[in-house]
Formats: C-alpha cells, sequence, structure tokens
C-alpha cells in the first residue's frame, strides 16, 4: 500500500515535468505556475505524513 501512495505523489510531483538539452536555461523554473505546483505537491506529503501519524491520547495511560 505504501508503495502505491509513494508512486502517486511521485506522478504528482513530476507530471508534465521537461527535461532541457544540455546548456539550455529553463526561464520558468521560479514561476508563480511552478511554486504553486510545488506547494500543491507538498501539502498533498504533508496530509499523507499527519494521516499517518499515530494519535496520543493524553490521560488515558496505564498505570
Amino acid at each position: 500500500m505504501n508503495y502505491i501512495i509513494i508512486g502517486v505523489v511521485f506522478v504528482l510531483i513530476f507530471f508534465g515535468a521537461k527535461v532541457y538539452g544540455k546548456g539550455l536555461w529553463n526561464e520558468e523554473c521560479l514561476s508563480l505556475r511552478q511554486m504553486k505546483a510545488l506547494q500543491g505537491a507538498m501539502a498533498v506529503c504533508i496530509l499523507l505524513h499527519h494521516m499517518a501519524q499515530r494519535p496520543v491520547h493524553r490521560g488515558s495511560r496505564r498505570r
């Protein structure tokens, strides 16, 4: 199951990515569109991280 989630996140991050040739410069590497896409991908990673954590119930510890 974890490998499926990792694969989906990987595809989401690199969806629409282009490979530039040697010596060519990407003029849009820090554009608003690119940064919003990166921000969205990181938000998905954060959500998955929080969903994977186990809840800690304070006060219900056995003595």
